[in-house]
C-alpha cells in the first residue's frame, strides 16, 4: 500500500520501506521533511512554469510566447527530475513553498494582477494555456518513467516515488549517508528498527496517520489506534 504525503500526494512504496530509509537518516531528519521535499521536488515543473509565466509577463511578452515561457519551465522542471540535475541553490525551498501556497490560489492571484498590469488578461489565459499543455508534458514525462522503471527494476514506479527517492537522496548528502544506496536489509524492514520512527511521526502528525489509515494504508505491526 502506498503513503501520502503531507499535501496528498501519493507514494506507491510500502511504509516499512519508506520509513526504513528514513530511519537512516534519523535524528537528524524527520520523515515528515522528507515528505515535504518530495512535495517540493515533484512540483518543480510548476514552480518553474510559474516562474517562467511571471518573467514573460514582466518584460511585456506577447500572451504567445507567455504560453511558450510556461510549457518551457514546466519541461526544464521535467529535465531537473529526469536526471536529478538540483544545482540551482534554493531551488528545493522555494518548490516547498509554492507546495504551501499555491493550493490557496495566492499565486495565480499574484500572476492575474500582474498580467491585468502587464500585458493583460490573455496573459494570464496564455499562463493558464501553458498550464494545460505542460500538465501533457508532465503525463508523458509520468508514463516514459513507469516504462522505463518497468524494464529495468520489473515494477512500475511513477514520478511521485521518483520525486520521493530524489528528496531521501538531497537529505542523505548532507549527512554523509550514500545517497544511491536505496536497497534496505531485511534487519531493516522488522517493526523493531523503522518502527521507532514511524511511532515519532505519527505522535507528531495523528491527523495524517489517521487519514492513511481511513484510506488503507498498511502499517504493519507497530500502530494500533
Amino acid at each position: 500500500m502506498p503513503v501520502f504525503t503531507n499535501r496528498g500526494l501519493k507514494v506507491r512504496l510500502e511504509v516499512p520501506y519508506v520509513f526504513a530509509l528514513i530511519t537512516r537518516l534519523q535524528p537528524h531528519v524527520t520523515p515528515f521533511k522528507v515528505f515535504q521535499t518530495t512535495e517540493a521536488v515533484e512540483g518543480l515543473s510548476s514552480v518553474l512554469g510559474y516562474i517562467a509565466a511571471l518573467v514573460a509577463l514582466a518584460f511585456h511578452a506577447p500572451p504567445l510566447w507567455v504560453g511558450v515561457a510556461t510549457v518551457g519551465g514546466v519541461a526544464l522542471g521535467c529535465l531537473i527530475n529526469t536526471f536529478g540535475l538540483f544545482i540551482i541553490p534554493g531551488l528545493v525551498t522555494v518548490g516547498r513553498v509554492y507546495s504551501v501556497l499555491s493550493g490557496r490560489g495566492i499565486l495565480l492571484f499574484v500572476l492575474f494582477v500582474v498580467a491585468y498590469f502587464t500585458t493583460g488578461l490573455w496573459g494570464a489565459a496564455a499562463y493558464l494555456a501553458g498550464i494545460t499543455v505542460g500538465f501533457l508534458v508532465r503525463q508523458v514525462d509520468d508514463w516514459v518513467f513507469v516504462l522505463r522503471s518497468n524494464k529495468a527494476l520489473g515494477r512500475p514506479l511513477t514520478t511521485s516515488e521518483r520525486s520521493f527517492f530524489h528528496a531521501y537522496s538531497l537529505q542523505a548528502v548532507p549527512l554523509g549517508v550514500d545517497p544511491k544506496d536505496i536497497d534496505v536489509a531485511p534487519e531493516e524492514l522488522e517493526p523493531e528498527s523503522w518502527g521507532p520512527t514511524f511511532i515519532e511521526f505519527a505522535e507528531e502528525w495523528p491527523e495524517l496517520v489517521q487519514r492513511w489509515v481511513q484510506l488503507g494504508v498498511d502499517i504493519p505491526g507497530v500502530y494500533r489506534q
